[in-house]
């Protein structure tokens, strides 16, 4: 089976993630699989077949709602727990389920479950050996990890280790340019995405997504200075994803609705700007939820456009609630500095509203700095870090937080 029809909804920054990598068949453990018991899933039959094969839900006919795809991976995750303890963590059919868990998480972004998860059996892939598919699909599965962290230059590295291991191919190329393009290398960016296009050209058996590439390199034109020549290709883009998937939601239309966002909001078409964001957050909440990574930076976004449009009372509504989403997803998706641009924005346009209470977000935003210390406590070094700690710290007397520091000290 190809590990693309598993992977189909993933998405490298703003596009869709592929692999060519094919796994060994499973048939020959049909009888020990039968003679087991399996866990069975709170969800009918059909769905679970559905989701298997990249489908949607009865909710949700593109792709699965919150609701059913947590239930998914959830049994997904049962699975992979009850073949570890029948056949142990080496057996095919427990790194099959394992991985297959994995790719779940990623797209529902439990970033810090999928990578438990994937360190509990790196060691067992990698002893099979580096070209066998189990390894190839582990570091894949951690390359896109990587990305959704924010770990760009990891993910590049993995990336390429998957190039040299199976050679270029459009899928490939296409994740590859979009880790290169997050990290600011462009040349590089270009390189692979034009690469990949030539690769389709010359053989269009070829898997690959032209709407990705498309949004590739009209990234690549914006940041380098050519948002009109970005546009065109972003506005592709969004009409090949559109075309291809007959019109229904879907998280990738989303992105490209951000994408094209930017460029106009960048060539101050702000209105225009305005609808491709408001269709993007209405997508990511039917497709992903209130509580998201997608949904709460669109909404970021949205609402620093409402800044700049000085449209304070639309902008505190999208600030807020992009503000309880920041707060509220995996911790690895905390990024502090959308933190500290939504607070600064808040600041500004509570004070154009003449609203003075700001303890609702002080408390959210203390919530969001206890669980980034709790992952990792050197994160208090970092400066945006200081920042939202100063501001959290401002109306608690001093006595009281030298009688804290003593207490904590003194663990």
């Amino acid at each position: 089976e190809e590990l693309t029809e598993k992977t189909e909804a993933l998405a490298v920054d703003d596009t869709e993630q592929t692999s060519d990598v094919s796994m060994p068949s499973l048939d020959q453990y049909s009888e020990l699989i039968a003679s087991m018991d399996i866990p069975k899933s709170t969800l009918a039959d059909e769905t679970v077949l559905a989701l298997k094969l990249g489908y949607g839900c009865p909710h949700s006919p593109s792709e699965p709602c919150p609701a059913c795809h947590k239930a998914f991976y959830e049994w997904m995750k049962a699975l992979y727990l009850a073949f570890k303890a029948k056949l142990g963590l080496e057996h095919e059919l427990t790194l099959n389920s394992l991985i297959d868990c994995a790719y779940e998480y990623i797209k529902a972004y439990q970033l810090t479950l999928c990578d438990n998860l994937l360190q509990e059996g790196y060691e067992a892939c990698k002893a099979r050996g580096k070209n066998d598919s189990y390894y190839i699909k582990m570091i894949q599965a951690m390359a896109f990890l990587r990305f959704k962290q924010s770990a760009f230059k990891e993910a590049v590295v993995l990336f390429e280790e998957m190039r040299e291991i199976l050679g270029p191919n459009p899928s490939l190329l296409e994740n590859t340019g979009h880790a290169y393009n997050s990290i600011g290398d462009q040349e590089n960016a270009e390189r692979c995405f034009t690469e990949a296009l030539d690769l389709v050209a010359k053989d269009p058996n070829h898997k690959a997504h032209k709407g990705g590439l498309l949004l590739g390199l009209g990234l690549v034109k914006t940041r380098r200075g050519n948002p009109e020549g970005g546009l065109v290709q972003l506005e592709e883009a969004l009409q090949w994803y559109i075309d291809e998937h007959n019109g229904a939601d879907n998280a990738l239309i989303a992105k490209a609705h951000v994408s094209v966002a930017g460029s106009k909001e960048e060539l101050e078409r702000y209105e225009e700007a305005e609808t491709h964001y408001h269709e993007a957050i209405r997508i990511f909440i039917a497709t992903c939820g209130d509580i998201n990574p997608l949904t709460a930076d669109a909404q970021r976004k949205l609402g620093l456009l409402l800044v700049t449009e000085k449209k304070w009372e639309e902008a505190h509504k999208i600030l807020s609630k992009s503000l309880v989403a920041n707060v509220g997803i995996d911790v690895f998706s905390i990024n502090l500095n959308s933190l500290v641009e939504i607070t600064l924005a808040l600041v500004q346009v509570q004070h154009e509203l003449g609203k003075d209470d700001d303890s609702w977000y002080i408390e959210l935003i203390r919530h969001a700095l206890l669980r980034l210390v709790e992952r990792d406590e050197n994160i208090s070094q970092n400066s945006n870090f200081s920042f939202l700690f100063q501001l959290c710290i401002k109306d608690i007397p001093p006595e009281t937080i030298e009688a804290l520091t003593r207490e904590a000290n003194s663990q």
